[in-house]
């Protein structure tokens, strides 16, 4: 007698784990994770330190030499979750960091700064 018992207890438990279960359908497939970039072109005659701003902390992302081009990819930690992020590039041995507006990264994000020998006059873009 005991034994039906337990089987009946088991199948119910069995059905019911079942009917929680949530399945995967096609349209909630995770789209793949494609790195956020930050490209810098540095039209200054200073090198420049490249600093990101998130979440009440100052983090290093690399110097870009004086006249030239370069690509940085932001840390995964940084992308999503709706964090407010700012750049800093600032001038290595001169005064006179320029920050950017606030913008948020997702997965793709491209950033492009443009630097010019007047860092005030300097155009930011994200896509």
């Amino acid at each position: 007698m005991r034994t039906p018992r337990c089987l009946l207890i088991l199948a119910v438990a069995v059905l019911g784990v079942n009917a929680c279960a949530h399945h995967a359908h096609e349209s909630e497939a995770v789209e793949p994770y494609e790195a956020p970039t930050l490209r810098i072109e540095n039209h200054h005659w200073l090198d420049m330190d490249i600093f990101v701003i998130h979440e009440g902390q100052r983090t290093r992302l690399g110097a870009v030499t004086a006249a030239s081009t370069k690509v940085f990819v932001f840390p995964r930690g940084l992308v999503g979750g709706g964090r407010e992020l700012r750049l800093v590039a600032d001038p290595v041995g001169a005064p006179g960091a320029v920050t950017t507006d606030t913008f948020v990264l997702h997965s793709g994000t491209q950033v492009t700064w443009t630097l010019e020998s007047n860092l005030q006059r300097s155009s930011f873009t994200v896509y």
